[in-house]
């Protein structure tokens, strides 16, 4: 009979198909498609902008980094955000609330006529259609062409009832900003009704007037734990200040759910708080100058050490730049991230 410690020994065969799941989590991630760094992205404001114009710089074929390679169990956190988004996601869409991009998930969609989503007369087929999928045009998306999307169409005009979400655009082509937003939550045609017999936790007087932008984070206990008692992090809020102003919404609302436990923690954030959104557009319109020279804004860490540093992929070029000796390095990041530093 076996010993009872070989049970808690890992046979090779075991632990070769976790790894080639760990392997998988890194090859996915390495190949992930370029972000896209032309542009300025809201979740990058309260952090180091030298950083975000590096990446500019490099996008531009100027300079190259070098990554870190953050490991698969970072790459499946991150997976395990993007289940929770999913799930909020459709929380609010079963719910009737949830505006965005709706894609048509028929992909005959493009062979047929465009007709009133609301109209009750039967989809029909393009006149002379040419039956081949390759020069159809792609499936409709409604909601588009509406800075903050629509309400999930009823049917589309090939007659399909599904539909597929896509995110919200947040976009200001003046300050080169460009980013999407977790969920726009509009209750102006919200039924309490649906819940009828169900204990309600809620006052429907307390719902917002007017809709609102949402950002979803999951963190573990620990951090949770410092979140309830300091608040979120500056960066955080910068971002949902971004998309409340760029999106014309009067304020946004962050919520948290600790993976440890589902607890939630939710915080209301105006859209000019401390007129943080006035240094954003000052500091994008400075970098957005900076560009054609080449500069760069100076680091936003005091120090080399600094955790913001820890893991920067441009840091063994940013550390040989003589800006950490200028004995004006307090001044100048003051004066660039005045309050946001």
């Amino acid at each position: 009979m076996a010993s009872n410690d070989n049970f808690f020994v890992v046979p090779p065969e075991i632990s070769a198909i976790t790894g080639v799941v760990d392997t998988y989590a890194r090859w996915k991630h390495a190949r992930g498609g370029p972000r896209g760094f032309e542009i300025y992205h809201p979740s990058a404001f309260g952090k180091c902008l030298r950083l975000m114009q590096y990446l500019r710089y490099e996008q531009r074929g100027l300079l190259k980094s070098k990554p870190e390679d953050i490991g698969s169990k970072l790459v499946r956190l991150f997976d395990k955000g993007h289940n929770m988004h999913e799930r909020w996601t459709r929380y609010f869409e079963e719910i009737g609330v949830l505006r965005g991009v709706w894609q048509c998930t028929n992909p005959m969609c493009g062979f047929f006529n465009d007709r009133d989503v609301d109209g009750i007369s039967n989809p029909s087929l393009k006149s002379n259609v040419n039956f081949d999928i390759s020069t159809v045009a792609p499936p409709r998306r409604f909601g588009r062409d509406q800075k903050i999307g629509c309400f999930k169409p009823k049917e589309c005009c090939c007659g399909n009832r599904d539909f597929k979400y896509q995110e919200i655009a947040v976009k200001d082509k003046d300050l080169n900003l460009y980013g999407h937003a977790d969920m726009i939550l509009d209750f102006s045609e919200f039924d309490k009704e649906m819940f009828l017999g169900t204990s309600l936790a809620f006052d429907v007087d307390h719902l917002p007037k007017t809709p609102v932008v949402i950002d979803m984070k999951t963190m573990n206990d620990y951090r949770f734990q410092q979140l309830m008692r300091k608040g979120p992090g500056l960066d955080y809020r910068i971002q949902l200040v971004i998309y409340a102003n760029v999106l014309d919404l009067d304020y946004g609302v962050l919520i948290y759910e600790n993976k440890n436990n589902s607890i939630l923690a939710t915080y209301k954030i105006d859209k000019d708080t401390d007129l943080i959104f006035s240094q954003i557009k000052q500091q994008a319109e400075t970098m957005n100058n900076m560009t054609d020279l080449k500069l760069l804004p100076p680091p936003r860490p005091a120090e080399k050490d600094d955790y913001e540093c820890s893991h920067c992929s441009f840091k063994s070029i940013c550390h040989n730049s003589k800006i950490w000796d200028d004995p004006d390095l307090h001044k100048k990041r003051k004066n660039f991230y005045g309050t946001l530093l």
